[in-house]
């Protein structure tokens, strides 16, 4: 186990704990094939008819070594069922419901190198993927033409969307709802459809310099609940609260940042300038 210390674009330090695992080796696999150990893929995948790829393993490797995982519009192209600690990278995922499914407590898995396209639903999506507020990392991917980008439900906690390429995702870059102590930072993310970064019920997240342009509608939107609050027990604020919008650009787009039934947001230093919408509607 490795522990390195590094700091973070929000000028603070982050210590991140790591195991080296063994090296992938090659392997052909086929489609909907489990993987219980570090692989590095020999093979296209192409018109998986259920899924790409199924992980079985925590504390594994699974490097496409540039080769093609492709679907027929169904389920998803990589499947994590809770596995801790494993990094996915260099290759394509398209043409699944979701490239990439985290389900319920999976943490500390990395998505990186990635080209990730034209897939149903999402491009990544997290459903409580988390363990008490350990998420996710999805780092340097090219997250193009899904409905959604990246997608975070059910009180997914601790995700880390940096330094990604969103460009044209119909309905949205990044979506969460009922989720909170996510950090979207650093992203060049062009041409969405609808907000390109909208939290839904969702709060304590950080937006942090990222590049928003061309966006149809408003480059952040942040939407709580009208009227009584949300019933459900969640171990998250189900409001639309606390959440930082802090030194991004947002031009070229339908608007810059709007707020709605929402408390206590912080709206700082951002760059917002050549949309035909306003800078920042509360309402």
């Amino acid at each position: 186990r490795v522990q390195a210390v590094l700091p973070n674009l929000d000028h603070a330090t982050a210590v991140h704990n790591f195991t080296i695992g063994a090296a992938p080796v090659s392997k052909t696999l086929t489609c909907g094939e489990l993987v219980t150990e570090s692989t590095l893929l020999a093979n296209d995948l192409i018109n998986c008819p259920g899924y790409g790829l199924i992980v079985g393993a925590p504390n594994i490797t699974i490097d496409l070594d540039g080769h093609i995982v492709d679907g027929m519009q169904i389920d998803a192209g990589i499947l994590n069922n809770g596995h801790d600690n494993v990094t996915v990278r260099n290759g394509i995922l398209r043409g699944f419901f979701y490239g990439a499914q985290l389900n319920p407590g999976t943490s500390g898995d990395v998505l990186t190198g990635l080209r990730i396209e034209a897939n149903d639903e999402a491009g990544i999506v997290l459903s409580d993927a988390d363990q008490n507020g350990k998420g996710s990392t999805i780092s340097q991917n090219n997250i193009l033409g899904n409905t959604l980008g990246v997608a975070m439900y059910s009180t997914t906690r601790g995700t880390h969307i940096v330094g990604n390429n969103f460009s044209s995702n119909t309905g949205g870059s990044v979506f969460a709802e009922f989720s909170a102590e996510n950090l979207v930072q650093g992203n060049q993310i062009a041409l969405s459809g609808g907000a390109a970064i909208s939290l839904q019920f969702s709060s304590e997240n950080t937006i942090l310099e990222n590049e928003i342009t061309d966006a149809s509608g408003p480059g952040v939107e942040i939407i709580g609940q009208e009227g009584p609050e949300v019933p459900l027990e969640l171990p998250v604020n189900t409001g639309a609260d606390d959440n930082r919008i802090e030194r991004n650009v947002i031009k070229n787009g339908g608007g810059g940042i709007v707020i709605a039934s929402a408390n206590r947001n912080q709206i700082l230093f951002n760059d917002i300038r050549s949309n035909t919408g306003g800078a920042v509607a509360v309402e």
